[in-house]
């Protein structure tokens, strides 16, 4: 899963804590807890449409991040996100993962989303990903 993959990858270079069970840490794939309040959430979402003949996808993914009430935390940490993987080219995010052909940010750093019902500040960062994938199909 390439959100996994994203998260490894940014544990690696101490920008997160993320924990592949999914019971601690402060990264998450797919889903936004409502604890801790410090916490960064990974999405895939679907991007442009695919080429059945050409062997990589390319969808988009939004990391939301979220922190208690001063918002130069959780924004700092959306910017460090970006900063990481905005322009991340030809290799792979961790040993054995996707082969990533580029990593590019639809914005050029965090979007503030507001606050959450309990007064959390929330920020966004969103990236058009281009990854190998071949298939059966797909050579």
């Amino acid at each position: 899963m390439l959100q996994s993959e994203i998260a490894k990858y940014l544990d690696e270079q101490d920008i997160v804590s993320f924990d592949e069970t999914g019971t601690s840490g402060d990264c998450f794939i797919e889903v936004l807890p409502t604890e801790p309040d410090n916490v960064v959430s990974i999405y895939m979402n679907s991007g442009t449409q695919a080429d059945s003949k050409l062997p990589y996808d390319n969808p988009s993914l939004q990391i939301i991040v979220r922190g208690k009430y001063d918002p130069r935390v959780p924004f700092n940490k959306a910017q460090d996100i970006y900063n990481e993987l905005h322009g991340f080219s030809s290799d792979t995010l961790i040993d054995g993962g996707y082969w990533i052909i580029g990593i590019m940010g639809e914005q050029s750093g965090p979007v503030r989303l507001g606050q959450d019902d309990n007064g959390r500040q929330e920020f966004e960062v969103n990236f058009e990903i281009m990854y190998m994938n071949k298939s059966k199909w797909r050579s």
